[in-house]
Formats: structure tokens, C-alpha cells, sequence
């Protein structure tokens, strides 16, 4: 397979290249821990004048390079151990990649679910729209009732002004018989002409109720006129939106299908090439381990260097050789320790194997 420009193939070939390169460098630095403790043999048996070693160094030199070398076998034991792992991940890693190029697409009810929720609410919103467009239409109809009201109103204005005309008729007649009365008939005249005031008031009431009545109808049929043009286009709008939405989502339903029935297989296999590249990179804190342990030895072996240079040029120059103190050395080498694998060591014990860690924590 061949992801990314890199094949499986490539991946453990790159993995066995690192195990290999491991190993020889382990080697390597063991080989020349050898030679520089027979360098240090050397320096300690040829600095005593006397007696041609010194024991003391000696002594140490027995105490702390069996220590050294378990140290740098931990070390290396270490190492192969989380080589073998890491190669193990990586061929993992290779695999999962295969098997998202090659997996059977995985359905997209999930993502089909929620748009046929999404049309069924849409769907809803274009009933509701309907019933309000049917309500609207309904108070228009009352409209149009209102409508047929004026002209009930109007009819009855025309008929007030009829009355008011009649009456002032009547109490005019009503005057004219009063004046023919004379005398007597003076207080009826009061009266008649009462009446003619109220007829012509009411008249007047009746005309003004008259063209209130037009007015209203009149923008009661402009409003009518409005209504039903604002009517029809919110239902061609209501009609073209419902269209508008079926055609949406219709053609991203056949659209987004085939990719949703890949992006679950392929959001899994992610999720698990992510957990196992996390896992990698854990697993390559071993290094920054091995370069503590490494790094404490190289250290020790360094002071031992200087001690062997000291007591050298004191023998070459006559003078006493101090006692040498292994426990305190070996403390002091001890305190040097970070890691419990070390202190194990130190003390004979063969190295707990190494837990497994959930975060990435460098030293």
C-alpha cells in the first residue's frame, strides 16, 4: 500500500534500520566503556613506585565498573525493548492506514437521519406559513364583510336624511297651522319650530354620517385592494421557498451521501492512527532515559579519569597516596540517580519493566 508516499513495506524496513543502528551504537559505546576501563587498569597498576599498584584504586575500579556495566546493559535492554515497540506501533499504524484505503464505506443513516429531521421541520414551517397565509385570508373575507356593513351604513344615513326632511316638512305645516290659530295657537309655533331646528340638526348629522360612512369605505376597499395583493405574493413566495427547500436538500442529500458513508471509516481510523501516533511518541521518551542513565556513567567514568590522573602524578612525584573511600564514591554516584531503574541497579537489582504511560512527559 501507498499512503502518503510512504509504503508499510518502507515503514518496517525504517523501523528495523533504527533497531539495527540501536544495537551497533550499544555496542559500540560498550566496547569503548571496555577499552577505557582497561585504560584506567593500566593507569592504576603503573602509579604506585612502591609497589607497582595501587590497590585502592583498584578496589574501586572492582566496585564501580560492574556497576557501570549493569547500568549501560539496563540501558540497552531498555532500548531494544522500546525499539521492538515502537516497530510493533508503526506496522500497526501502517495497517490501520491500509484499511481505511481498502474498508468497506460505512453507512451515513446518521447524518441521512438528520436531514430527513431537517426537511420534516422545514416541511412544518411551510404548514404553519400556509395556515397563516389561510388566516390572512379568512380576515380578509371579514373585510369584505365590513365592506357590506358600510353600504348597510350608508342606506341608513340616506334614511336619517329622509326623516330629517320629513319632520321639517311636518313642523313646518305645524307653524303655518299655528299662525292660522292666532293667539292660541302661539305656543304650538314654539314647538314646530323646536322641531324644525332638531330636523335640520338631524339632517346635517345624517349628511356628515353619510360621507364618514364613504371615507371608511373607502379605505376599507384600499386596504381590501392591499391585502389581497400582499396575499398573493406571500403565496407565490410560500410556494417558491417550499420548491426552493426540496430542491436544497434533495440535491445535497444525493450529494453528501457517498461522502458521509466514507467519513465514518475514516473519522475512526483517524481517531486510532491519532491514538497510536500518541502512543509513539510516549514511547520514544525512552530516549531522553537512556541519555540520563548513559550521561550519569560518562560522568563517573570521567571523575574516575581524574582521580587516576591525580594519584598518577602524586606517585610520580613521591608523595603518599590518599585512602580511597568506595562507599563514599559509590554514594555520590547514587545521588546522581533520577530514575528508579538506576537505584534498582545500583543496588544488584534487576529493573522493574517500565510502566505505560497516557501522556507524554519529558524529563
Amino acid at each position: 500500500m501507498f499512503v502518503g508516499g510512504v509504503t508499510s513495506t518502507t515503514l518496517a524496513l525504517s523501523a528495523t534500520q533504527v533497531v539495527l543502528a540501536a544495537g551497533l551504537g550499544f555496542w559500540q559505546l560498550r566496547r569503548a566503556q571496555a577499552r577505557q576501563a582497561e585504560r584506567a587498569a593500566e593507569q592504576a597498576v603503573s602509579q604506585s613506585p612502591a609497589s607497582g599498584r595501587d590497590e585502592a584504586l583498584e578496589a574501586l575500579c572492582v566496585a564501580v565498573l560492574p556497576v557501570w556495566s549493569e547500568q549501560i546493559e539496563a540501558a540497552r535492554a531498555h532500548t531494544e525493548q522500546e525499539i521492538v515497540s515502537l516497530t510493533s506501533r508503526f506496522a500497526e499504524l501502517a495497517d490501520r492506514i491500509h484499511s481505511v484505503a481498502g474498508a468497506d464505506h460505512g453507512s451515513g443513516d446518521r447524518l441521512v437521519n438528520l436531514m430527513a429531521s431537517s426537511q420534516n421541520q422545514l416541511d412544518g414551517i411551510l404548514h404553519a406559513l400556509r395556515e397563516a397565509l389561510s388566516s390572512k385570508g379568512a380576515l380578509l373575507d371579514e373585510v369584505n364583510g365590513l365592506a357590506g356593513l358600510t353600504e348597510q351604513l350608508k342606506s341608513m344615513a340616506k334614511d336619517v336624511g329622509d326623516v330629517a326632511r320629513q319632520t321639517n316638512l311636518l313642523a313646518l305645516n305645524a307653524a303655518i297651522e299655528a299662525a292660522r290659530a292666532g293667539e292660541a295657537g302661539r305656543g304650538f309655533a314654539v314647538v314646530a319650530d323646536e322641531v324644525r331646528k332638531l330636523s335640520t340638526l338631524s339632517g346635517d348629522t345624517g349628511q356628515k354620517i353619510g360621507e364618514t360612512v364613504e371615507t371608511v369605505n373607502g379605505a376599507i376597499a384600499r386596504t381590501l385592494e392591499l391585502s389581497q395583493l400582499h396575499a398573493e405574493r406571500d403565496t407565490g413566495t410560500l410556494n417558491q421557498s417550499g420548491e426552493t427547500i426540496e430542491q436544497v436538500i434533495g440535491t445535497f442529500g444525493g450529494t453528501t451521501r457517498d461522502v458521509v458513508e466514507r467519513s465514518d471509516a475514516l473519522a475512526n481510523n483517524a481517531a486510532a492512527v491519532g491514538g497510536a501516533i500518541a502512543e509513539v511518541l510516549v514511547a520514544l521518551q525512552f530516549q531522553d532515559r537512556v541519555s540520563q542513565m548513559l550521561g550519569h556513567i560518562r560522568d563517573d567514568q570521567a571523575r574516575l579519569e581524574r582521580l587516576v590522573i591525580d594519584r598518577r602524578a602524586l606517585a610520580a612525584s613521591g608523595q603518599p597516596l590518599p585512602t580511597l573511600d568506595t562507599r563514599g564514591w559509590l554514594a555520590e554516584l547514587a545521588r546522581t540517580y533520577t530514575m528508579a531503574e538506576q537505584v534498582a541497579v545500583h543496588h544488584g537489582k534487576r529493573p522493574a519493566a517500565a510502566a505505560a504511560e497516557s501522556d507524554i512527559t519529558f524529563f
